[in-house]
């Protein structure tokens, strides 16, 4: 075998690809030359029924184990040797020596199992109780862990005292990108991440999950009976000129257009004129729904129109049993026993000079301005009252006509 360089003095050999069967495969002994030291010998015997292995070190300075490693994406069964320095050859007195055997050294493979003698070679991972460590994200370099953490420990929401860690460090150093973390305890799945060598991690981040039913929760320590419940505020973020907001669209992957909608309104700028409410045909798969209601940044509602220039403006029919107008004052001022009550040959004369009633707006007025409905129930009840007066003084003077007729008589 070819010298292979390495100043740290680690080597792997890999004796056979880690298979179900590879076990009974590797059974002998391996001798090592090196500048350094004469003929080391190492002994390996995974061969017995169980599937356990057992490394004989018979070297002085060297020392031998068996782990399992990756090399090219894929998996073998590796003698790992420490210690030696220069191997100048390397050869392996067993059923594998009909093999050509290859010896790498530690940049070139991946440790993803460490043995020890007397222990099973299995493709399970185990977990490590470090229950009471905060580890820092460099806690493992290269590496896939698991471990067993008290919930205090590391600070990660959710519930009930335990949980465990799962670390994929994949890198020495932070050039590698993150060192990312999942936790799973009885309240959820939880991740965050963290750089090589910072001494505090990033916050933890819960996964949202479904249950059985389809159903997700957020901020919710148990699922609701919806699709999707919001324990806290809702959001969404507007970029300059977006419109996002929540849509309804017909089912099916060729139907694409918005059968309801509610979202801002006219946005530039970073500033909407308000939120709109737009509704549409959902039989109608060929066309948007357009915009039925908006609310404005003033707080002004339109129904109908986009421009509401009240605090209710309706472009229609309004529909109603009953309506409540609020009110002031009233019209009773009329039977004060200081109001002029105008003689009826005056009124007469206004409405000749002006075609309206006086206190009332002209038509043309009402038709440009519109109407105040609470004022203008007011002016019309003081003219109802008026012309209570009216006849209530008419019926006087029928009733003394009436006494003059019969003294007369």
């Amino acid at each position: 075998m070819s010298n292979v360089d390495n100043t740290n003095g680690a080597y792997y050999l890999l004796l056979s690809k880690l298979a179900p069967d590879a076990h009974s495969k590797i059974a002998g002994a391996i001798t090592i030359e090196s500048d350094h030291q004469n003929k080391c010998t190492v002994e390996v015997d995974v061969s017995s029924g169980d599937n356990r292995y057992a490394v004989n070190n018979l070297c002085d300075d060297a020392h031998a184990s068996m782990v399992t490693v990756q090399y090219r994406e894929e998996a073998y069964i590796a003698v790992e040797l420490m210690g030696i320095m220069d191997v100048t050859d390397i050869s392996f007195n067993g059923p594998a020596a009909n093999r050509a055997l290859t010896l790498v050294n530690e940049n070139e493979v991946e440790v993803i199992g460490d043995t020890r003698a007397g222990s099973t070679l299995e493709t399970e991972l185990g977990i490590s109780d470090t229950r009471n460590v905060d580890d820092l994200p460099n806690f493992a370099s290269k590496k896939f862990r698991l471990d067993a953490k008290l919930r205090t420990t590391i600070n990660v929401p959710g519930s009930g005292a335990f949980s465990t860690s799962m670390t994929i460090s994949p890198w020495g150093d932070a050039s590698g990108g993150y060192v990312h973390q999942l936790n799973f305890n009885n309240g959820g799945i939880y991740y965050r991440t963290g750089v090589f060598n910072s001494p505090t991690w990033n916050v933890w981040r819960k996964f949202m999950t479904e249950d059985e039913s389809g159903n997700v929760g957020i901020g919710m320590s148990s699922f609701p009976a919806a699709k999707l419940f919001i324990n806290g505020n809702l959001g969404f973020h507007q970029p300059n000129n977006g419109t996002n907001g929540i849509i309804w669209k017909n089912s099916g992957n060729s139907y694409q257009k918005i059968s309801a909608a509610i979202k801002p309104v006219d946005f530039a700028n970073y500033a909407g004129q308000g939120l709109g409410f737009f509704t549409g045909d959902f039989l109608d798969r060929t066309t948007d729904a357009v915009e039925r209601m908006r609310i404005t940044r003033s707080g002004n509602v339109g129904i109908g129109t986009d421009n509401p220039t009240h605090k209710l403006t309706v472009a229609g029919t309004i529909g109603a049993r009953e309506v409540i107008v609020d009110a002031n004052t009233g019209a009773d001022f009329v039977f004060a026993p200081d109001y002029r009550l105008r003689p009826l040959s005056e009124v007469e004369q206004f409405i000749a000079a002006n075609r309206h009633l006086p206190e009332i707006a002209p038509a043309d007025e009402m038709a440009q301005n519109g109407v105040n409905m609470g004022e203008f129930q007011i002016q019309l009840l003081q003219k109802i009252e008026e012309l209570t007066l009216y006849v209530i003084e008419q019926q006087k003077q029928i009733e003394e006509l009436r006494e003059e007729l019969r003294i007369k008589n």
